[in-house]
């Protein structure tokens, strides 16, 4: 279930089970499938309320064959593989929500500067105020923490899993914090589907669960304090 680009990709990588004798972490190797093998079809396609351009997928295999010539890593070798490609993808994720937590702080800062209410701009009135600063603070915070988790990925010495893990949780839920008050900086209209502030809350609450849920986000960290 749930399998990004379900029904579009033309290659699709399979944690095949080829040695019960070990646990999942040495027991699992790469296949890839091709969406022309027997036994292979594409089930229903979720209907989701965000990131909606980002097709998710349920994959049906039935008495489906992978052949050997298929396999794209060293027998046993699946997770070890995985977590090289982790030490990016949690990043990535990280800043693609970081971008609409900045489209929704952007669109909602202009909107309280040119919308009057009691003869002054919103932004002048505290409560207004208050949401717009604690949005500022918490982009700037989770940049910070973003540019720094990116840069020790790409340097041997410094690599730290826990800065992947951890940022793109940190990041994400900041971006749906962000997303929420700049919604309500907006007032009614930003709750209506023709202002862009209701889609930036709900791609930024994808981010709670894709790229591996927050919670496991946390348990992957504990190993590593």
């Amino acid at each position: 279930h749930f399998i990004s680009n379900g029904g579009i990709a033309k290659l699709y990588f399979l944690a095949l089970r080829t040695d019960t004798s070990k646990g999942v972490s040495e027991g699992l190797t790469y296949f890839i499938a091709t969406p022309d093998m027997e036994g292979f079809s594409i089930g229903r396609v979720h209907e989701k309320m965000g990131q909606r351009l980002s097709q998710n997928a349920e994959l049906i295999f039935k008495d489906c064959r992978i052949p050997e010539a298929n396999r794209a890593s060293e027998p046993g070798r699946a997770m070890a593989e995985r977590r090289k490609f982790v030490r990016g993808s949690n990043i990535e994720a990280a800043a693609t929500v970081l971008g609409t937590a900045r489209a929704a702080y952007e669109d909602a800062l202009e909107y309280a500067r040119n919308r009057v209410q009691g003869g002054r701009p919103i932004i002048e009135h505290q409560a207004v105020g208050f949401m717009l600063a604690d949005c500022f603070a918490e982009y700037e915070a989770s940049r910070r923490l973003l540019h720094y988790a990116a840069w020790t990925a790409g340097q041997e010495d410094l690599y730290d899993p826990k800065m992947g893990f951890m940022t793109k949780a940190f990041v994400s839920e900041a971006s749906f914090r962000i997303a929420t008050r700049a919604l309500e900086v907006w007032g009614g209209m930003g709750y209506m589907t023709e202002s862009p502030m209701e889609k930036y809350l709900r791609d930024a609450a994808s981010f709670l669960h894709s790229d591996g849920t927050n919670q496991a986000m946390r348990i992957r960290t504990m190993p590593f304090l």
